[in-house]
């Protein structure tokens, strides 16, 4: 660190104190636009009282540490980028997607097969995503170190801290409305004990997954330690290794003992740490370039798809729990073909970009769709499973599915800009933010929908049964008259004597006159 830049960060903590300047350090860290040009703002005021009184031209500030970043630096003015919050949103859209296929609602054979299995890609994508991520908005700074750092350090740690309280709030709340499910298609206990699930005893609804990022959290300043003093190479040869060593001593890697152990995850957390650069290049680029990605991400696709139906790699073992090496290959193959095309169409094609705005509203705020998304399904697999679902009432559930999970974020947005006064103070006094009140308010939603859909499903089967059952027109007239046995039957009235005269025409008897 030069020696104007520490004595510009001595004036800053001299002027604002230590919480003032972590916070806005910490601010800095994550690009927020706001922060930098506050911060600034005081070392240009600093330079001014400098010409005006000489005596303190000891300080070492000047204009050109003034400089305030440029307004195309980010995609926006928070310093968000939104082909990540795309990638997020579309995740947590293939993630709900995924659940819903699994629980068997009768989507299809074919639409259950492509959602299900051949454009499965959420979970690698998230860890992906956590890496890149983290690298772009704290890999400088972990760089640095100094105060930089220490904030970067703490942000990531508290973070961490949250993820595994989330994980754990959800894994109770969601054990909480399963004793009133009728379906658990998975077959959970639906009177399980909730203790186990508060003190990480069982997996829960999430699988482990928030937990698998808290630890990754939890290990970046270690990686990116390794990163800065042994190389990228080094990096690579220990993710690779702890992976190997996981495939052949499961017993022992295979921690946390759920869905989501880390030594099988960490690859894709450590190729989305290290590809940063590429991303930046990539982003930054011309066409061409993120063309040849998408050309090369399609091929590799359709290659394995084929092979996997016809080909030589039938064989393979595509196993998701534990993470085998062919089912890593098949993920990291449709994240980058998912991501290439996603990317080239955001960029290029503005009908495309004005209809993706959904999906990066859910991106954005990713970690409340993902909670609320674990309960918006509840009353539609319940649903689905009650009535009986075609086909195409399947794919109107998805579709609501996803309509669901975009007004979640719509109303997490719609509260950041809304004053609620009330709501927000009652969330203060029970120490809860505004993400934490409507994640609150779906769990409720939930709960009184799968209500609803029990109450009511009753009277709809009853109604769906009457609408399909065949109309019979004799049904009514053999319900009420008994038709009469032969015996019954009287002959004479239908008997013609042979020998009765037969009547003579009036027809007749004219024309003979």
């Amino acid at each position: 660190m030069s020696g104007h830049n520490l004595s510009d960060q001595f004036v800053a903590f001299f002027v604002l104190g230590k919480t003032q300047y972590i916070k806005i350090s910490i601010d800095m860290v994550n690009h927020h636009g706001a922060a930098m040009n506050f911060f600034a703002d005081i070392l240009r005021n600093l330079s001014r009282f400098k010409r005006i009184f000489p005596a303190f031209s000891i300080l070492p500030v000047s204009e050109k540490h003034c400089r305030t970043r440029e307004p195309g630096a980010q995609s926006n003015r928070t310093g968000r980028d939104h082909v990540i919050d795309l990638w997020r949103g579309l995740a947590l859209i293939n993630m709900a997607w995924v659940h819903l296929v699994g629980n068997q609602i009768g989507a299809g054979s074919t639409l259950e097969a492509w959602i299900g299995e051949h454009l499965r890609f959420a979970a690698g994508a998230f860890v992906f995503i956590a890496g890149l991520s983290v690298a772009k908005v704290f890999g400088k700074a972990l760089d640095r170190g100094g105060l930089e750092g220490r904030a970067a350090r703490a942000w990531l740690f508290r973070r961490a801290l949250l993820l595994l309280v989330i994980d754990r709030a959800l894994a109770v709340a969601m054990g909480i409305i399963s004793r009133w499910r009728m379906f658990l298609p998975g077959g959970e206990d639906p009177q399980a004990p909730l203790w186990p699930l508060a003190v990480f005893g069982e997996a829960g609804v999430t699988g482990g997954l928030l937990c698998l990022y808290a630890l990754l959290l939890g290990f970046t300043p270690a990686l990116a330690a390794i990163k800065r003093r042994c190389g990228i190479s080094i990096v690579i040869a220990l993710s690779i290794t702890l992976y190997i060593a996981a495939q052949y001593a499961d017993r022992i890697f295979h921690w946390p003992p759920w869905t989501f152990p880390v030594a099988f995850w960490q690859p894709f957390f450590v190729a989305g740490f290290l590809s940063t650069p590429v991303f930046l290049r990539i982003r930054e680029g011309s066409t061409g370039r993120m063309a040849m990605w998408a050309a090369v991400s399609t091929v590799a696709f359709f290659a394995l798809l084929v092979a996997r139906r016809y080909g030589t790699v039938t064989g393979w073992d595509f196993t998701k729990v534990p993470l085998r090496p062919a089912e890593l290959l098949r993920y990291a193959i449709t994240i980058q073909f998912v991501f290439a095309w996603s990317m080239l169409a955001y960029e290029h094609v503005p009908v495309l970009r004005r209809m993706a705005g959904c999906f990066c509203l859910c991106g954005r705020y990713s970690l409340l769709v993902y909670s609320a998304h674990l309960f918006i399904e509840v009353p539609i697999v319940e649903f689905a499973l009650t009535i009986g679902m075609s086909p195409a009432g399947a794919s109107m559930l998805l579709v609501l599915d996803a309509a669901a999970l975009v007004l979640v974020a719509a109303a997490q947005r719609v509260g950041q800009r809304a004053a609620m006064p009330g709501i927000v103070r009652a969330g203060a006094r029970l120490w809860l933010p505004r993400p934490a009140i409507v994640a609150i308010a779906c769990v409720l939603a939930s709960a009184q929908s799968l209500r609803a859909i029990q109450i009511l499903s009753p009277s709809v089967l009853q109604l769906q049964a009457i609408v399909d059952e065949p109309f019979d027109p004799n049904a009514e007239a053999s319900d009420s008259v008994e038709p009469a046995s032969d015996d019954e039957i009287n002959p004479e009235p239908f008997e013609i004597p042979d020998e009765a005269p037969i009547p003579e025409s009036p027809i007749a008897e004219t024309l003979d006159a």
